[in-house]
């Protein structure tokens, strides 16, 4: 399924719904294709995903998560990877650091085991007693180097493989007056929903099952629209 808007392909493998973006530049996203494309993936409880190339400055690795409105971007190298392989473990990318997720429940069991307070291990890799505290509470990911230290000490594998996550809660408010008497039956009749501006339809919602809905004050012009919306649904 190919659209102009907050996603271009829909995907379905096992019970996994995936809606995926395509860009050459990462930095050519917009804030309503981003939103939208989260929304629509709330919604349909559906795992979004960004597949660029570069940014503005170069070539994105293909080993590394980026994030984008906290959609996961990567390669199309590291996304077929992660669609086939439950193992993977890339590193994370924000704001300069590159960071690796870790099972802290192995973590704190093995800190526990060998009796070390959360200073004294701290001070065994080098970072604050804070820093400590922060990784084994998933305040923070700990660095790459940070990880291997851990590791080391511990002589355990810390690091946790890349799990699909689902897209945060996200509700857009309507762009027109139309969209948004839609959009207000639609809450008025209990269906939880949110309008949506880059996509081939106006309103995604859901209530123990999910909709999508196109808008069109005139039926001879939907077209193309209702196409995709069946494909979709």
């Amino acid at each position: 399924l190919t659209t102009d808007g907050a996603f271009d392909i829909a995907a379905k493998r096992d019970d996994k719904l995936l809606l995926v973006k395509v860009l050459a530049n990462i930095d050519g996203l917009n804030d309503e294709q981003a939103l939208s494309l989260r929304a629509v993936s709330y919604f349909l409880s559906a795992h979004p995903f960004i597949v660029s190339v570069k940014n503005n400055r170069e070539s994105l690795d293909n080993n590394m998560i980026y994030s984008r409105f906290d959609i996961p971007v990567v390669t199309s190298e590291l996304f077929s990877n992660i669609i086939t392989n439950d193992e993977i473990v890339p590193l994370n990318s924000a704001k300069g650091r590159h960071t690796i997720e870790v099972d802290v429940k192995i973590l704190r069991e093995k800190r526990n085991e060998l009796e070390l307070t959360l200073e004294q291990l701290a001070n065994k890799i080098g970072i604050s007693k804070k820093t400590m505290y922060e990784i084994e509470n998933e305040r923070v990911n700990p660095t790459k180097e940070t990880v291997e230290k851990l590791e080391s000490v511990l002589s355990i594998d810390l690091k946790k493989p890349f799990e699909m996550k689902n897209a945060p809660v996200t509700y857009l408010k309507p762009k027109n007056d139309f969209q948004g008497k839609v959009s207000k039956e639609f809450s008025r009749i209990g269906i939880d929903n949110s309008s949506v501006y880059s996509a081939p339809f106006e309103i995604v919602g859901k209530e123990n099952f999910s909709i999508i809905t196109t808008l069109s004050r005139n039926i001879r012009k939907v077209g193309k629209s209702a196409l995709i919306v069946k494909k979709l649904s």
